[in-house]
Order: structure tokens, then sequence, then C-alpha cells
């Protein structure tokens, strides 16, 4: 595909709304179909479709009415419509961000947006300043990942294993929680053990229903001491009958 292509460009390149959503969009169809391009001359009715077909009034008005190449551009786009996000705040933001209520994808998503909007925010849309700054910055958003993970286990495992690529990290958490036994299942196995020893049942329902392996050492220990007691006790009890007796027959 090296030459222009009007419905290929419709397709790809959506109309201009003034929302910053369509504006990325924009953005991303133009930088897409300019690396199939390699005319400069196709590129350039790349450049005059783009400007006379695909922006608002209002955004016509903030961008020239011709560029010698699509880089420069797209540079304008972002500088003039959309929107300059602080360096600063983005960082605060990932720097805060937790996991919380947010399932392991949806946490990894928002990380992966915050550290691609704040390596643009540094870069000024410079792409090799991007491709320096990127690297850096997904590392920050892993480690952000690890350490606002809900479940501290895998925290502890993903910061260990120190990934560089966000979406390997994320991939690995979501197959280790996979890899979990679940609340119900331990819950369960408790109570069937439980049920094996009477004792611990009745145990167990003064603790919630809920069973370590040293709540069963402990109840273990518990009824072995009783049922020695009792067996003194009932010994104590045999001999006190047996003086008794031995009482009333001398008197």
């Amino acid at each position: 595909m090296d030459k222009f292509d009007i419905k290929t460009a419709t397709s790809l390149i959506p109309v201009m709304d003034n929302t910053e959503e369509i504006t990325e969009n924009i953005i991303n169809g133009i930088e897409m179909y300019n690396e199939y391009l390699v005319d400069v001359t196709q590129k350039k009715l790349l450049i005059s479709f783009v400007l006379k077909t695909r922006l608002s009034k209002s955004a016509k008005l903030k961008l020239k009415s011709e560029y010698d190449d699509v880089t420069s551009l797209i540079q304008d786009i972002r500088k003039f419509l959309l929107t300059k996000k602080s360096a600063n705040s983005i960082l605060t933001q990932l720097n805060n961000l937790s996991q919380n209520n947010m399932s392991i994808h949806e946490f990894g998503d928002k990380l992966s947006e915050l550290f691609v909007s704040l390596t643009i925010a540094q870069s000024d849309g410079n792409p090799k300043s991007c491709e320096i700054l990127r690297p850096i910055n997904e590392k920050l958003a892993v480690k952000r990942f690890a350490d606002g993970l809900r479940n501290r286990r895998l925290s502890t495992i993903i910061s260990a294993r120190d990934y560089s690529s966000l979406k390997d990290a994320v991939r690995a958490a979501e197959d280790e929680e996979l890899g979990q036994p679940s609340l119900s299942n331990n819950i369960f196995n408790a109570q069937r053990r439980g049920n094996q020893f009477p004792y611990y049942r009745s145990s167990l329902r003064g603790r919630g229903g809920q069973m370590t392996s040293r709540d069963g050492q402990i109840a273990d220990k518990e009824w072995t001491v009783k049922a020695r007691n009792r067996k003194s006790w009932g010994k104590m009890e045999e001999a006190f009958t047996r003086r008794e007796v031995l009482n009333n027959n001398i008197c």
C-alpha cells in the first residue's frame, strides 16, 4: 500500500468532534497510514485530506493551512488541540494509584494509560524523547502495579520477578491469582476436617467456623488433657466410694 487511497484514509481517520478521545484517534490514524506511504507526494495527499476533511472549524483556525511533513502536523495537533497535562500531576496520580476494587486487568490498564500520558507530557510530543522516556516510565508503572496490588502475596511475587513490561507483569499476576485456592475451598476443607472430630466441631463454632492446623493441634491437646482428667476423677470417685462403704461397715 504505497499510494494514498481516500477510502482507506476515511476508515482510519475519524472526523473531529472536539473531544480529546477522537483527536487522539485522528493522530493514531494519521501515524498508522503514514507508515504505509513511502512517496512524499502521497504523504502530502494525506496531509491535505486531514486538513480539509477531518478537522472542525475551530481546529482549522488553530492549525496552519499547509504542512511540509506529517510529523509537523501531528506535533501541532497535539500542541494546539489536546489539553496539555502536567507531568507532575500525572506522576502523582500514578504513584498514588492502588488496585482497591478494580480487577487486576483494569488496574493494569489504568496504569498503562497513566504511564503513556506521562511519557507524552514529559516529551512534549517529541518522538525521540518518547522512545527514551517510555521504558523508564513503564518500569515505574510496573513497580506501582506490584506495590498497589490488593493481594500482598501477589505483590511480593511480582516485585521479586522484576518485570520490565507492564503487560507481562499483569499477565503473571492474573495467572498467579487463578492458581491460588479460594477462601471458600479453604473453609470447606476445614469443615470437612472438623466433621471427623466432634470436639473440633464444638471448638470451631466458638471461633466462627474457621480452623487452622494450629487450632487442630491445640484442640487435640485439650481433648487429651480433659480425657485424662476425667479418667483420674473417675478413679478418685471410685476410691472415695470404697472408703465410704468401708467406714460404714466398721460403724
